[in-house]
């Protein structure tokens, strides 16, 4: 019994010694990882075959192998115990030593991991996850716990940053965000217009924009109205708030300047190509008077513009501005005729119809506020006894008489020539081309036969002109059913003129509208033969 006892003995020994030989040559011949847990002087190692997935329990001499469930299998039943019989065996691969029950062994298909108890200790279950590589093992007389790991790693995921959104204070600064992404250039929040450089800090004070510079006060926030800077204003529009610059027309009727530099001109000249214009102490452009240094004064119309080298007039004055914007004194000389003279009072203003002693000599300005030149005409009548018999070319002074009686009155009183209508007769009477009385021409060769010139008057308007500026006319004018009459005027007012008609003042006495007098012109073409016949003596 011995012998045979032995004779077996060694032929499970020689069987396990070949089968643990051929497991390791199939060791070597293939990828191979091995742990290694030594307990009370027993090693134990689980090995795995990583290509094959064929993983092996091998128990020594009174050890037990516990299960291993895959998670897959977790259904599986496990049972342990040092007395119990052998079940089913569904490992690839199990070898049991002599004498020793072997309990279920269910391998992974993924995991390497290898679950071994010490001796005599019964196992608990140890569950693998598919990816782990992680061993759970326990040491003499230490029952194994469950030990279940993540999908991939027993460390916790951290928790997702929400997303930024709004403003978000960053070492004492503001930034705004929109869907986490950080806001740059301009942006509308709350009513609010931003601007935002590069690194997302919000613009202060002045900034030059692409197309228009604005200003944002300390919270960031586009700025518009009035801002005082300096001592002085910038004004930054109310639509879109662009400072501005150049003029700036509000309220009723009022206008201020802005800078280049933005910055409201205030109590100086603006100028603009030609034009000027004063801004006073509160920034509004100036209109009408502005009296100014040493007793001078400054003109500026209705648009804020000053007037140069032009009239101005306020109601019934008059000034003169001259070419750099003051108002005139004294005397002003214009034109090439004696008469276009002018003057100015210490008060500026221009003096009309109206007489001023100037170094012991006497001035009059007519209502055009032109030099009067001449004096009022003396009155003299052709029927005067003194000569109205006297012959007149084939007539007499008292029947045809009135050319030479009229020009009598405007040189002997408006220029001082000491002459009568018979001492013009007489001259007339050598120099008419005319039977009966004088024409035109006649007119004209006599009064510069004196010295005087004469001007033939084309229009309405000249006329009025001149008798404005103190120039005595003579017309000839229609009378009794198509008789040519001479006739002297002088003086301008509301229109009218005086008349001075040498028939013993018959057809015409006092003032008579010069539109009248101009629409009822002699009918006789010989008084026509030098052109209109009106004739203003100078």
């Amino acid at each position: 019994m011995t012998n045979y006892k032995l004779y077996k003995a060694g032929k499970v020994l020689v069987t396990g010694l070949v089968l643990a030989a051929g497991i390791i040559l199939t060791s070597c011949l293939t990828e191979v990882n091995a742990d290694t847990i030594k307990n009370n002087n027993t090693q134990i190692s689980t090995v795995s075959d990583n290509k094959t997935l064929n993983n092996s329990a091998i128990t020594d001499t009174n050890q037990l192998v516990t299960n291993v469930i895959d998670n897959q299998n977790s259904n599986s039943d496990m049972t342990s115990g040092t007395t119990q019989p052998a079940t089913d065996n569904t490992s690839d691969k199990a070898t049991i030593g002599s004498n020793q029950p072997t309990t279920n062994v269910t391998n992974d298909k993924i995991s390497n991991n290898s679950a071994t108890t010490s001796t005599n200790q019964p196992a608990t279950d140890v569950t693998t996850d598919r990816a782990s590589n992680n061993i759970a093992t326990t040491d003499t007389n230490q029952p194994v716990t469950n030990n279940t790991n993540g999908g991939a790693s027993n460390e916790k995921t951290p928790d997702t940053e929400p997303v930024k959104n709004g403003w978000v204070l960053n070492n004492g600064n503001n930034y705004y965000y929109e869907n986490g992404n950080l806001v740059t250039g301009e942006k509308k929040i709350d009513n609010y217009w931003y601007n935002f450089d590069k690194s997302g800090l919000y613009s202060t004070g002045l900034t030059n924009l692409t197309y228009k510079t604005v200003f944002y006060d300390n919270k960031g926030h586009m700025y518009y109205g009035y801002l005082k800077t300096d001592n002085t204003y910038m004004y930054f529009d109310t639509r879109d708030g662009h400072a501005v610059t150049g003029e700036r027309y509000y309220g009723n009727h009022q206008m201020e300047y802005y800078g280049q530099d933005f910055k409201q001109v205030r109590n100086n000249y603006v100028r603009t190509g030609n034009t000027y214009y004063f801004i006073g102490q509160y920034g509004d452009a100036l209109t009408g008077e502005r009296y100014y240094g040493n007793h001078q004064m400054e003109y500026y119309d209705q648009d804020f513009k000053q007037v140069r080298n032009n009239y101005v007039r306020t109601g019934n004055t008059y000034y003169f501005i001259g070419q750099y914007g003051d108002a005139l004194t004294g005397f002003r000389y214009y034109g090439n005729q004696p008469n276009q003279v002018e003057y100015y009072g210490t008060n500026f203003k221009q003096l009309r119809n109206m007489s001023i002693a100037i170094n012991g000599r006497n001035y009059r300005f007519g209502s055009n506020g032109d030099l009067i030149i001449a004096n009022q005409p003396t009155y003299f009548s052709q029927l005067d006894g003194r000569w109205s018999s006297h012959r007149f070319n084939d007539y007499t002074m008292g029947q045809a008489g009135c050319v030479p009686t009229s020009i009598a009155m405007v040189l002997n009183g408006s220029y001082g020539v000491r002459v009568s209508p018979d001492d013009v007769r007489n001259v007339m009477n050598n120099i008419s081309v005319s039977s009966f009385g004088a024409t035109g021409v006649d007119l004209i060769n006599t009064v510069k036969y004196y010295g005087h010139q004469v001007e033939q008057i084309n229009t309405l308007g000249r006329t009025v002109q001149l008798l404005q500026q103190g120039v005595p006319v003579i017309f000839y004018v229609n009378v009794a059913g198509n008789i040519g009459h001479a006739i002297a005027t002088y003086g301008y007012n509301n229109g009218a003129t005086q008349v001075y008609d040498p028939y013993s003042k018959y057809y015409y006495n006092g003032w008579y509208g010069v539109s009248t007098l101009s629409n009822n012109l002699s009918h006789d073409r010989n008084d026509w033969n030098a052109g209109r016949p009106v004739f203003a003596i100078m």
